[in-house]
């Protein structure tokens, strides 16, 4: 994958590399996003300015980055160090045995007798 957002989702199955017209493709297709949303992104707050009472001048700051950074602040899961520790190690044992497994399984199909 690509690239994604609201719009479109990019999948290119090929080489390697990625061909220039492609890579052109994209980075118009991204900017034409990034205008997008800042359109949007304007008519929001200027339909917030419009609601909100003159003597009023605290902006909204509903559904927007600064929203979601002060709620995480306030209400986020606060992470120790012991728990960040487990978690890595929860991880490690997770991947070891994937690894395991995967071995396992490539000498179950190794060990078949071979029959035609």
């Amino acid at each position: 994958m690509l690239l994604r957002n609201k719009y479109y989702i990019v999948i290119y199955r090929g080489k390697d590399f990625l061909p220039s017209s492609v890579a052109a493709t994209l980075a118009e297709r991204q900017e034409l996003t990034k205008e997008i949303q800042d359109v949007e992104e304007r008519v929001r707050n200027r339909e917030i300015e419009a609601v909100q009472p003159v003597g009023d001048k605290v902006p909204a700051e509903a559904g927007t980055l600064a929203e979601f950074y002060e709620a995480q602040a306030r209400w986020g899961k606060e992470i120790t160090p012991d728990h960040r520790e487990k978690m890595i190690e929860e991880a490690s044992r997770v991947a070891n045995a994937r690894v395991v497994k995967r071995i396992q399984h490539k000498l179950n199909l190794v060990s078949r007798p071979f029959c035609f």
